[in-house]
């Protein structure tokens, strides 16, 4: 490649990664965890508002971009809210049905 044609990347920041803990420190360190407890799949029920008919979440993804259909925001104070669902959680299955293969416009 020609240094004229080279390309310019604007890349963020360097983070530096977070510091070690020993292994005796790690069960009582504030800032060290091992549950996987929240990446693991959980159901969670609750029934669209009474009041306004909507669910209380909004959606991203789909089929079409080849990814899941993912929770892009909860309406605080909604039943899904309460129930704990929260932004970024995958939706697999609603009432029987497998989410993880439909277009966002099917859901």
């Amino acid at each position: 490649m020609d240094e004229d044609e080279a390309i310019q990347v604007s890349l963020p920041p360097y983070e530096f990664p977070p510091p070690w803990i020993p292994p005796e420190q790690r069960c009582s360190h504030p800032d060290y965890a091992s549950t996987l407890n929240q990446f693991l799949s959980r159901t969670v029920r609750f029934a669209r508002s009474r009041q306004t008919n909507q669910f209380g979440f909004h959606i991203k993804g789909g089929k079409e971009h080849e990814l899941g259909l993912y929770v892009s925001r909860v309406m605080q104070d909604s039943n899904a809210y309460r129930v704990g669902l929260r932004v970024a959680d995958k939706i697999l299955v609603v009432n029987g049905y497998n989410f993880e293969t439909l277009d966002h416009d099917e859901v």
